[in-house]
């Protein structure tokens, strides 16, 4: 039996759907609808996008930067536009457009929430989508986000310069200012004293002196050059490997400690050729140039030697890597500048020693002639820079570009309806039937005659359908009923039913009961009783539910009842009740005893049945419910059969089994069981499909020419 409960059919499913087809249908129609109400009156929110495109930054040499491209890293470009900084410059530019964002408390933090930003899988663009309440604002929004991003990358592309071009228009004056001074002081000096032109020996030195000041400002000027480069590009390897600074101060070897002696040694010697006076286009000097060269290059190479063993970790094309290779070369390079400007700075102080033997009015105008000309080589170096910076910086663009604006979109992304609709259409009906399922597992009742079989193991009789009552007060005859109701055609099954359970000896003595109350046993009692005896057979029906009697309210009888005979005896006739109804008698009870299960259990009750069966030919025997009280089983035990009335929908499936175990314990036989009160109408699957078609289920009298028919 277990094997059986397990199997469920296709038409169980059906069933199930049908019968729950009201729960699934509300349930359904309170998402969709409740679902429409609030998308319909939800404010639309737009959404616009605009396409950028990060392109690598190129660092130049003439600007202490390496030059090559430098790898794009596309998160921090995301993290930055969805930084405050970013929102409040947005929000400041768009401050008197009326945008309902404006409106916010918050409006910083309303903008970071509508903004969306999302890179392209394997390129270098970004996608910024921004919410609106309004097309305009969605589009405006995204635009100016675009356009803050490119502002403030290109002022930060354009500080150091900005920087550098600040410092030397503040200095550019002063030196003018200076050198103009200082002229003046020349011109008073000449008027004053007269002296306005050197001797011939005094003018070589003079011019001599001052080709070393200006060769000593081109070595200073480079030498500062290469160290302000060098401390960059070392504060930026700080920041990615803080412990190579410290590894590449540290790379030598003897080779490397001579090859950098003999670099000293070489740029000294050519600064001396310098100081004496030789041409940088002489042969001596060239060669010596060519040899100070080759013992750089040296030098690098065989510190980069000594690195790559030290410093193994460093992949060959990173960024670290490229900073390295700098810093050794720049390290090289200001240490020979370091070199040739002592040397310099040796031979400037000994032409200064020989100049302070001259008269001191020559003196005097040597050292305003030397300064006028320091000033206007400043100057003009610091206009050339002022120059260069200022290209640099114009041509400076950002490395953000904008690939598409974005444009007013012309349907909000919120809400979706469509797809909100198609959804709750979705999950009403998931929900709907769902919960279907849900009920009817939660649902223990008795709801078909397969639940009878494959629960209970008892056969079946039998349907009896539901009606409709005009008159709820008043119970439904199947004398009151037209000749085509499926009522008295679900009788005449159970009557056929009957006769043929047992053909050589036919049930003449039948108990009607049911397991719990108002299972309408008494309904059914009464309208097979009546159906028998269509048959011509003399039908009595006894009311042995002496706790709550219904037979004489259904037949419209008076008089003497079962409980009186029992208690006090008398003549069996004077409780046999003949009906309206040809061949249907009755025996009562009306007011409840005390002891109703010692008076069904009494021999007096078996004598009585004895007698009845030899004056009809079938009687039923409406007894109370199996699991109120035992007034069932006890008249059970001496009765042909047990009919259990099971109620459609009612009645527990625990209570249906604990009624046989009950029946089954006192040796009772059960013809099996009716499930009444089948709900009609459900399509096809009700017990009564067929008679669906042709008969509305109505509560009529039929005419006397049915009665007779």
């Amino acid at each position: 039996m277990e094997g059986e409960q397990e199997q469920v059919s296709l038409e169980d499913y059906l069933r199930i759907l049908f019968e729950r087809k009201w729960i699934i249908l509300g349930v359904f129609l309170a998402i969709v609808i409740s679902t429409a109400v609030f998308t319909f009156r939800q404010e639309p929110i737009y959404e616009a996008t605009c396409t950028i495109m990060i392109e690598p930054e190129t660092r130049q040499e003439d600007i202490f930067q390496l030059g090559y491209p430098t790898a794009v890293n596309i998160e921090n470009y995301t993290e930055i536009l969805k930084s405050v900084t970013i929102a409040e410059h947005t929000i400041k530019k768009v401050e008197g457009t009326g945008f309902s964002i404006l409106m916010s408390v918050n409006p910083v933090v309303a903008l970071i929430g509508r903004l969306e930003v999302s890179p392209v899988r394997n390129t270098d663009i970004l996608k910024i989508s921004v919410k609106g309440k309004t097309p305009d604002e969605a589009s405006v929004l995204t635009n100016t986000i675009a356009d803050v991003l490119i502002e403030l990358e290109l002022a930060t592309s354009r500080k150091e310069y900005s920087e550098q071009r600040h410092f030397l228009e503040e200095q550019m004056p002063i030196v003018k200012d200076r050198l103009a001074s200082v002229e003046g002081q020349l011109k008073r000096f000449k008027e004053r004293t007269g002296l306005v032109d050197l001797s011939e020996e005094t003018r070589q030195l003079t011019e001599k002196l001052l080709d070393f000041d200006k060769l000593y400002g081109q070595v200073e000027s480079e030498l500062e050059y290469q160290k302000s480069r060098l401390a960059s590009f070392e504060v930026n390897l700080e920041e990615t490997q803080r412990t190579l600074i410290e590894k590449i101060s540290q790379i030598s070897s003897p080779y490397i400690l001579e090859l950098r002696s003999r670099l000293v040694e070489l740029e000294t010697t050519y600064s001396m050729y310098l100081v004496q006076g030789l041409p940088k286009g002489n042969p001596k000097l060239i060669s010596l140039r060519k040899s100070i060269d080759e013992t750089k290059i040296k030098l690098i190479e065989e510190t980069n030697k000594i690195k790559d063993v030290e410093i193994p970790t460093l992949d060959p094309l990173s960024y670290s890597q490229k900073l390295v290779d700098e810093i050794v070369t720049l390290r090289i390079n200001v240490s020979a500048g370091e070199t040739r400007l002592n040397v310099l700075g040796d031979a400037i102080k000994g032409y200064e020693e020989r100049l302070k033997r001259l008269p001191a009015h020559e003196l005097q105008l040597i050292e305003l002639e030397r300064e006028r000309e320091i000033n206007a080589n400043t100057y003009k170096l610091l206009m050339e820079r002022y120059e260069e910076v200022r290209i640099v910086e114009a041509g400076k663009i950002s490395n953000v570009r904008i690939i598409d604006r974005a444009r007013p979109p012309g349907s909000p992304v919120s809400p979706k309806k469509r797809l909100n609709l198609i959804l709750s259409i979705i999950i009403g009906l998931l929900v709907g039937v769902g919960g279907a399922f849900v009920l009817e597992y939660t649902d223990n009742s008795i709801k078909t005659p397969k639940d009878i079989e494959r629960y209970a193991g008892l056969p079946i009789i039998g349907s009896i359908p539901m009606l409709k009552r005009k008159d709820n007060n008043k119970p439904i005859l199947i004398t009151d009923l037209s000749s085509r109701s499926t009522l008295r055609e679900a009788l005449r099954g159970i009557r056929t039913n009957l006769k043929f359970i047992n053909p050589d000896k036919p049930i003449k003595t039948l108990l009607v009961t049911s397991p719990i109350p108002q299972e309408g046993k008494t309904s059914a009692a009464v309208n097979l009783a009546i159906t028998l005896s269509q048959l011509g057979l003399k039908t009595l029906i006894i009311d042995a539910d002496m706790r709550k009697s219904a037979v004489y309210k259904f037949l419209d009888i008076e008089g003497k009842t079962l409980t009186e005979y029992l208690v006090s005896g008398g003549d069996i006739e004077s409780i046999i009740h003949s009906t309206d109804i040809d061949n249907v008698s009755a025996i009562i009870s009306k007011s409840p005893p005390p002891n109703p299960s010692e008076l069904l259990g009494s021999e007096k009750i078996k004598d009585l049945l004895s007698d009845l069966k030899e004056k009809f030919d079938f009687i039923l025997i409406d007894s109370p419910p199996v699991l109120t009280c035992t007034d069932a089983a006890v008249v059970a035990s001496f009765v042909d059969a047990v009919l259990i009335v099971v109620k459609s929908h009612k009645t527990p499936r625990n209570a249906l089994v604990q009624t046989k175990d009950i029946m089954e314990r006192v040796r009772a036989k059960i013809a099996g069981a009716v499930l009444n009160m089948v709900p009609t109408g459900r399509s096809s699957f009700g017990y009564y499909r067929y008679y669906h078609y042709y008969h509305y289920y109505s509560y009529h009298p039929y005419t006397e020419e049915e009665r007779n028919a």
